[in-house]
């Protein structure tokens, strides 16, 4: 009888912790974000005044709660985001926050945190993720060596001077416009469609692995030429304000808009202007 006993005041003692760890509720700060979550039955599901752990880690929608809606006001602290361990997409635009903790929240397969002030973002636990949009954040660098399964990144507006997307081989939309690059390695991207990396100070790029590339945009960057001769499928090339005294994009077959404003272009090869539907001088 007494090792039932004890068997038994084990099996409480085990077990309270674990009951007790889910009913206590989520730190959450910022009285703007508690309120946003809170007014959400699908996650303030008892309809009380706080946000268990237990609800959290049942919460399996989306955490949409950019800055667009009317009447509210921005979320300066986003603690407590980090107990929504089972949330596929998270939407946090335009708040002007200084640091988000998304380390835990490893189901993440959508991230928007554009319109921030991250200057660090720490993504490395986030292996599911497949589209990140950060720009406009003033971020100084971000490792994305754990997120090979992006196929969609938004890093433009930052300040960023050295990034490696050459690992990101399932990539069919990069932007990375202003920022501090002064060279970018994207031979291995076959898969890219839409590459941006406008307004930085690269000399010379090498593109013609991406030959599924329907939009380019190049323009205000150091490039003095450009090799378009496998870009069969290309549609929309921005070239303006660059340095190219010739530009041959005659193997584009489908291209229809051409922006070369304030270039140095004196010799280009369009095979046909009459196929462009908008050409900008």
């Amino acid at each position: 009888k007494k090792s039932i006993m004890k068997k038994s005041l084990l099996l409480i003692l085990l077990s309270f912790p674990l009951s007790r760890a889910f009913s206590q509720n989520v730190f959450i700060p910022d009285t703007e974000f508690k309120s946003r979550l809170l007014s959400r039955s699908a996650i303030n599901t008892n309809s009380d005044s706080e946000i268990q752990v237990s609800e959290a880690i049942a919460f399996t929608g989306d955490i949409i709660e950019h800055d667009y809606y009317v009447g509210r006001g921005p979320i300066a602290d986003f603690t407590g985001i980090e107990a929504f361990v089972n949330v596929k997409k998270i939407d946090v635009r335009g708040h002007g926050a200084n640091a988000i903790n998304i380390s835990q929240n490893t189901e993440l397969v959508e991230f928007n945190a554009s319109s921030n002030n991250f200057s660090i973002l720490d993504v490395s636990q986030n292996t599911k993720l497949k589209f990140l949009y950060v720009g406009g954040s003033n971020l100084d660098s971000i490792d994305l060596s754990n997120n090979l399964l992006l196929e969609k990144l938004s890093l433009h507006n930052n300040n960023i001077d050295s990034i490696d997307v050459n690992i990101l081989t399932q990539i069919n939309q990069l932007i990375l416009s202003n920022n501090n690059l002064t060279s970018l390695n994207v031979s291995n991207l076959t898969l890219l469609e839409y590459f941006d990396f406008s307004e930085n100070a690269i000399s010379s790029i090498d593109v013609t692995n991406a030959t599924l590339l329907k939009s380019a945009y190049f323009d205000k960057t150091s490039l003095t030429s450009l090799d378009l001769s496998q870009n069969v499928n290309l549609e929309t090339l921005n070239a303006g304000y660059t340095n190219f005294t010739t530009l041959d994009c005659s193997a584009a077959t489908n291209l229809q808009y051409l922006t070369l404003t304030s270039s140095d272009v004196v010799s280009l090869n369009v095979n046909g202007l009459n196929r462009l539907k908008k050409l900008i001088n």
